[in-house]
This record gives C-alpha cells, structure tokens and sequence, in this order.
C-alpha cells in the first residue's frame, strides 16, 4: 500500500513543478505592468497629432518608442507626412475602446501619460503606425521597454518601403552621420564630430535601420530634406 501511495503522489508532485516553471516563464515574458489607475476600459476622445492622443477622462497620452513628424502648431510650420499620421492615427484610434501599459515612467516632463496603446481587439497601435511607415523608432531610456519589437516592425516597413519609406530618398550633399550610443540619436558630423566610442553611418537610411533616430537640432528638416 505505501509503494501505491508513493506512485499516487508522483503526479501530484509533477503537477507542482509545472505550475512553478510556468509561473517562471510567464513572469520572464509578460507585459510590462499597468499602473494602478484605471488603464483599460478607456476611450480616445480625441486625437491631437500622429503620436498623441487625449482620453475621455482628460489624460493627454504619448506613445511611447514612436515619433511620428509633427503637424503645424503654435505658429511652427509642419512637417512633411505629419497631417497624413494624424489622419492615420484618427482612423486607427478617434472614438474607440482603449487599455494602456505603461513602461518605466508614468509620465513625461509635459505631463503627458507614456503608454503602449492597445485596442480592444488587441491591436498595437504603436507597433502598427510603426509598421504602417508613418512614425519611426524613438528610444527615450528608460522607457525601452518594446523597442527590439519596435525597430522589427520598422526595419520591415522601410524594407517594404511603407508609408513615408517609399518616398524616403537620401539628402544630397551629406555624405556620412555620426551616432550616439547612449541617447540613440544621429548627428551631422559638423554638429557632432566623429571620435573614439561614436557610431558612424555612411547613409540616413543606416540610421535608421539600426534603430537611431534624427537630432532635432541638426536634423530638424531631414524629412523635407529626404523628399517626404
């Protein structure tokens, strides 16, 4: 009868073993957590550019991971393709359900909620903007949290050359581009000379691939510049 009692407790122990490795793994991958108020059942009120949306209950909300180019504002000209990421986000996401996750800060320094956009059939919208070309890849440590996921998705739309890569051409006259490491943003070479612990990329479109983005400074017409 013991030896019976022993086989009998054997699935019992199996079964323990299961639970505690996938317990381990599904905290190894799951989504990054929410914050404690209420961030699913939300709807988008309105749509204030190709990146930011304002919620019905007043929250102003900035994708995280994703610039899309800006539309004209506060008496500054716009830029190219940033109506047509405003009427993108608008169809995507104008009147519907929502949920957010956020990263590692809740907030940015305008007040604005950081979020990954989720619609309620589960649709990335941060992703898919990306992966639609009319936004591209935007690191801002700590906040990174996606971004692999997120410069798949890009290196994939320039490759099919979706939205603004189809148009996308390289600017004259600039023969090579420095890269900072740290903050992921590339620089005329003029602005940010090339030394010891720099990256340089012998085109924009390099750049962008490796998942580096425009100074605003330096860069703040690449779009035009580009032919967009």
């Amino acid at each position: 009868m013991a030896r019976s009692g022993r086989k009998g407790a054997l699935p019992v122990v199996l079964a323990a073993l299961i639970a505690a490795v996938g317990g381990w793994l599904y905290g190894r991958h799951a989504p990054a957590p929410q914050n404690a108020k209420g961030n699913a059942g939300l709807v988008v009120a309105s749509v204030t550019d190709g990146d930011t949306v304002v919620l019905a209950d007043g929250r102003r909300v900035r994708y995280i991971g994703v610039n899309a180019p800006e539309i004209s504002h506060g008496g500054k000209p716009g830029e190219p393709w940033g109506p047509e990421a405003k009427a993108w986000n608008a169809r995507m996401v104008s009147g519907k359900g929502v949920s957010l996750k956020n990263d590692a800060e809740e907030k940015d320094r305008y007040g604005r909620t950081l979020a990954y956009l989720y619609l309620s059939d589960g649709a990335f919208v941060n992703g898919k903007m990306v992966a639609d070309g009319y936004a591209y890849c935007l690191p801002v440590p700590p906040n990174t949290g996606r971004m692999e996921e997120l410069l798949a998705l890009q290196r994939a739309a320039m490759d099919a050359k979706r939205g603004m890569w189809g148009k996308f051409r390289e600017p004259p006259g600039e023969g090579s581009y420095v890269g900072n490491p740290r903050s992921l943003r590339f620089h005329l070479p003029s602005h940010y000379p090339m030394k010891e612990g720099r990256v340089r990329f012998s085109s924009m479109r390099e750049a962008f691939y490796a998942g580096y983005a425009p100074c605003k400074e330096c860069l703040g017409s690449w779009a035009s510049q580009c032919g967009l």
